[in-house]
C-alpha cells in the first residue's frame, strides 16, 4: 500500500523539506484528491493510505508529524520502545479518569464514500471509567467543511491488558461529510495505550450487497446453465419466536425449518422456587415445541437467562441450582422426543452487562468466568443426554468469540456449534465473517467440524428509530435478507435465524399483517435442491442472483436488486435479461413473483401482503434456451419459476 507520507518522509530525509509542513501536506492532499475525484465517485485510490504518517515513523522526539496531542498534562508521546512494526508508535498514559487523545490531520473525504479502517492497539491496565464505554478507543470522526462533527465510527474499545491487536471496520460517511479525522484516546479512564499502523482506504461509493466504484450497467445479461449442477442447495430459513410475540399459527405459512425459542427461563416460566422448594413447569414450552415439530422444523432452544430466584447464588458463582435446572430440562425432553437434531444453545450476548432483565439476571462477569459457566452448563446437559447438540453462545462481539473458542479448544470442551449475532452489516461481509469463525475453530481438531450458526440477525442497524422501521420489515429488508442468505450459502453457514417472527419493530408478521420479509421465506421454500451455474456477469454492486433446479427439471431463478440504506447515490431501474440454457423441455410454463415497493409488501399496503405473481404463461424453448426480461427497481426481489408445460422432454 502506498502511503502519502512516504513522499514527505523521503524529502525530509534528503533535507529538502520546506519549513511549513502543513502547507506541503495540503498540496499533496489536494493533488491526490484531484486525481482521485476525477472518476466522479469520490476518493478512489484504493491502494493509498489516506492517513498521513499512520505508522508514526516521521516526527520529532515526542510528537509525530501530522498528529496532534490533547493531553492536559498527562503523558502523550511518540514511543520508540513499544510498537507493532517499524520503530515507533504513539502512547497515552493516564493516572486519573480523564479523556486524553491523539488526533490525526484532517483528511478530505466526500459524503457517501465507504472507507475501510485498520489500526493496531495495545493496552495495559486500562481501568474502565464510570460508563461501560469509558475505555481505550479508536474512533473516526466525520466532519463538515467547517470542521463540525456530524457523526463518528467506533473502531475499537478495550479495557484490561491486551497485546497488540488488529481492529478493522467499514464506515459509510454520512451526508454533509467533507473531511474525516482519526482519534486515538483513553476515554475517561485510566491506564496505558499504544496505537500504531493506522490505515484508511477508500473503497468506493456505490453500496449494495457489496461495495463498488460504479453503479454497474443499466441493462444486464445473465446466463444460466440448467445442465451444469454445481452443488446442493443447503439454505436455512430460520426464525426467532417466543410465546409473547403473537399467534404461532401465523408463521406456519412461512414454513421455517428451524425456530429459535428464547429466552426460555423467563418467557416460559420454567422455574419456580417458593419457601425453599423448587418446581419446574414445562407445559407452555411443551406446547410450542409440539407446534414446531408439527411444522417439521427443528427446535433451537436458547437456555437463558438465570431466574431471579437464583441470582444471589450465580453472582457468588454457585451454579448448583442452575445445573440441576438444565439437567431436568434436557432429561424431560429427551424422555419425550428424539432430540438428537435439536440445538441446545446456552446464553445470549454474554458480553453485554444489562443487570436485571425480564425478571431474570443476565451475565455480569468477564469472558473467562463465562467460559466456566458454559462448561458447567453443558456438563449438566450432557449428563442428562450425551447425544444432544450443545453450543452457544449468541455472541455480539468477536473478541469474546475468539476468547471463548480458544478456551474450548485448549480445554477440549464440547462445542457442537458456535452461534453469534449480526445486524445491518453489508450482505457481502457475511462471507468474510463466517470464514473468520471457521478459521478460529479449525485451529483445534475437535472443533474443526463444529457447525456455524447466526442465530439472530436482521437488516436494521443498531439504535434505529421508529421512522426507520422500513429497514426491518419493508422491501428493503426483503432484498437485504435474500442477498445476505446467498453469501451465507457461499460461506457454508449451517443455519441462520432471522429476527424475528412477530415483534412490532422487526417481525415478518405485525398485527396479523405479513410484511415484505414474509415473502422471502416463501420464495426460498420454492427453490430447488440443486444449484446450477451462473456465468460471471458485469461487476454490479446492486444486482445478485442464484438459480436452482429439482431432479424433475423444475428451475427457479432468484434475483435481487439491493441498495444499502446509507448509499447516497442516485440509482434507478435496471433491465435484467435472463438467459437459461440447457432446458430439457420443448415448451415451458413460467411464473414470475415480485417483492418491491408496490408488490408483496404488507408494510406499505396491507392489501398487498401475500406473495404476488406478476406474470405467467407458457412459451416454446428455442434450441434448449429460454430468455426472460425483468425490470427491477432498487430493493426488490424477483423469482422466476420454469416448469414443463406438458409437451415432454426433447
Amino acid at each position: 500500500m502506498v502511503n502519502l507520507y512516504s513522499i514527505y518522509k523521503g524529502l525530509r530525509q534528503s533535507g529538502r523539506t520546506c519549513n511549513v509542513f502543513n502547507g506541503f501536506m495540503r498540496v499533496i492532499i489536494f493533488l491526490t484528491a484531484f486525481f482521485c475525484l476525477r472518476t466522479g465517485t469520490g476518493l478512489v485510490c484504493a491502494d493509498t493510505n489516506l492517513v498521513l504518517n499512520g505508522g508514526f515513523e516521521a516526527g520529532d522526539v515526542n510528537v509525530p508529524d501530522a498528529w496532534t496531542p490533547k493531553c492536559k498534562g498527562h503523558e502523550c508521546i511518540r514511543d520508540k520502545e513499544n510498537f507493532h512494526q517499524g520503530k515507533h508508535s504513539i502512547k497515552i498514559m493516564n493516572t486519573v479518569p480523564q479523556t486524553v487523545s491523539w488526533y490525526s490531520s484532517l483528511i478530505p473525504c466526500e459524503e457517501g464514500t465507504v472507507i475501510q479502517i485498520q489500526a493496531w492497539m495495545k493496552i495495559s491496565d486500562v481501568i474502565e471509567g464510570k460508563k461501560p464505554w469509558h475505555q481505550a478507543a479508536i474512533m473516526v470522526l466525520a466532519l463538515d467543511s467547517k470542521g463540525r462533527q456530524l457523526s463518528y465510527y467506533d473502531l475499537a474499545r478495550e479495557k484490561g491488558t491486551v497485546g497488540w491487536a488488529s481492529y478493522q471496520g467499514k464506515y459509510i460517511l454520512p451526508a454533509g461529510t467533507k473531511q474525516i479525522q482519526v482519534k486515538c484516546f483513553l476515554d475517561n479512564c485510566m491506564g496505558t495505550a499504544w496505537f500504531d499502523d493506522i490505515e484508511i482506504v477508500d473503497l468506493g461509493g456505490f453500496v449494495g450487497h457489496k461495495i463498488g466504484r460504479s453503479p454497474g450497467l443499466k441493462e444486464l445479461d445473465i446466463q444460466y446453465d440448467a445442465k451444469n449442477v454445481i452443488g446442493p442447495v443447503d439454505l436455512s430459513n430460520g426464525i426467532f419466536y417466543h410465546t409473547d410475540y403473537g399467534i404461532f399459527k401465523e408463521i406456519e405459512g412461512a414454513k421455517p425449518d428451524i425456530i429459535r425459542l428464547a429466552p426460555l427461563t423467563t418467557n416460559y416460566g420454567l422455574y419456580e422456587k417458593k419457601n425453599g422448594w423448587v418446581s419446574y413447569h414445562w407445559s407452555r414450552l411443551d406446547r410450542d415445541i409440539e407446534r414446531i415439530l408439527a411444522l417439521h422444523a427443528v427446535p433451537f432452544l436458547n437456555i437463558c437467562w438465570v431466574p431471579d430466584e437464583m441470582k444471589q447464588k450465580v453472582e457468588q458463582r454457585d451454579y448448583t441450582e442452575w445445573s440441576a435446572f438444565v439437567y431436568a430440562m434436557v432429561k424431560h425432553y429427551s424422555e419425550k422426543y428424539d432430540v438428537s437434531d435439536w440445538y441446545w444453545s446456552f446464553w445470549n450476548e454474554p458480553e453485554y452487562a444489562r443487570g436485571s432483565l425480564m425478571k431474570a439476571t443476565v451475565w455480569d462477569g468477564n469472558e473467562f468466568e463465562f467460559f466456566d459457566f458454559y462448561r458447567l452448563t453443558i456438563d449438566a446437559a450432557l449428563r442428562a443426554n450425551p447425544k444432544i447438540k450443545v453450543g452457544g453462545c449468541g455472541f455480539g462481539n468477536d473478541l469474546w468469540v475468539k476468547a471463548f473458542v480458544e478456551r474450548c479448544g485448549q480445554n477440549k470442551t464440547r462445542l457442537d456449534f458456535l452461534c453469534w449475532h449480526w445486524y445491518g452489516i453489508l450482505p457481502y461481509d457475511f462471507l468474510a465473517d463466517i470464514q473468520l469463525k471457521r478459521k478460529m475453530l479449525a485451529q483445534y481438531p475437535h472443533l474443526k467440524d463444529s457447525e456455524l450458526i447466526i442465530d439472530e440477525w436482521g437488516s436494521f442497524p443498531p439504535h434505529y428509530k421508529p421512522e426507520e422501521y422500513y429497514l426491518s420489515r419493508s422491501n428493503y429488508a426483503a432484498a437485504y435478507r435474500v442477498a445476505s442468505i446467498y453469501y451465507m450459502l457461499e460461506a457454508g453457514l449451517a443455519k441462520d435465524i432471522w429476527f424475528n417472527a412477530q415483534e412490532a419493530p422487526f417481525g415478518i408478521i405485525v398485527n396479523g399483517v405479513k410484511q415484505a420479509t414474509y415473502g422471502t421465506f416463501v420464495m426460498i421454500n420454492m427453490l430447488g435442491k440443486e444449484r446450477i451455474s451462473v456465468s460471471p456477469f458485469t461487476d454490479d454492486p446492486y444486482i445478485g442472483t442464484m438459480a436452482t433446479r429439482e431432479p424433475d427439471g423444475l428451475i427457479a431463478v432468484l434475483i435481487w436488486y439491493f441498495k444499502y440504506y446509507a448509499d447516497l447515490k442516485r440509482t434507478g431501474e435496471k433491465v435484467i435479461n435472463l438467459h437459461v440454457a440447457g432446458m430439457d423441455y420443448k415448451r415451458v410454463k413460467y411464473a414470475c413473483y415480485l417483492i418491491d415497493e408496490h408488490h408483496s409488501n404488507g408494510f406499505n399496503d396491507r392489501k398487498k401482503q401475500d406473495l404476488e405473481k406478476i406474470d405467467e404463461g407458457s412459451r416454446d424453448v428455442a434450441g434448449e434456451s429460454l430468455s426472460y426480461t425483468m425490470h427491477l427497481m432498487p430493493n426488490s426481489v424477483a423469482l422466476l419459476v420454469l416448469s414443463d408445460d406438458g409437451d415432454g422432454i426433447r
